[in-house]
């Protein structure tokens, strides 16, 4: 899924919905939900349809001055993913949904604007079901 399948998209400021036309056909609702006062998100795919894909989580946690750092991040396995650094944690956790982790951690660099920072990615998600409900957080 991309912005160049993405057909029609809801916002309410609390939840977006993302509508995704496939090449195969597959028509597929991503909901994102931010609650105000929390520190969680909830992803969730669904389809008529058995759908199948792939999460790459990215993590960057850092300071406000830092861009570019060499944070070391740590990665635990269980019925949840825990991401750690220094700095805290993020957790990973499949509601619904099948899912396996596929560890391959990897540092890696981006410019988001003009800045070049750098991030952590833990290794990849192959997810499927009809309905794929991921929470994140600290």
């Amino acid at each position: 899924m991309s912005e160049s399948n993405c057909v029609s998209l809801e916002y309410d400021f609390l939840k977006a919905l993302h509508f995704h036309e496939l090449k195969n056909g597959l028509r597929v609702i991503q909901k994102i939900w931010l609650p105000r006062n929390d520190s969680f998100f909830i992803i969730e795919l669904s389809s008529k349809k058995e759908i199948e894909t792939v999460f790459e989580l990215a993590v960057n946690m850092r300071l406000m001055h830092e861009n570019m750092h060499e944070r070391k991040y740590a990665v635990r396995e269980g019925k949840r993913l825990v991401v750690e650094s220094d700095l805290g944690k993020l957790i990973v956790s499949v509601l619904k949904g099948k899912a396996f982790f596929q560890r391959k951690p990897e540092y890696r660099v981006h410019f988001p604007g003009s800045e070049q920072q750098c991030f952590f990615v833990p290794g990849v998600f192959r997810l499927s079901g009809k309905r794929i409900v991921l929470l994140l957080s600290a």
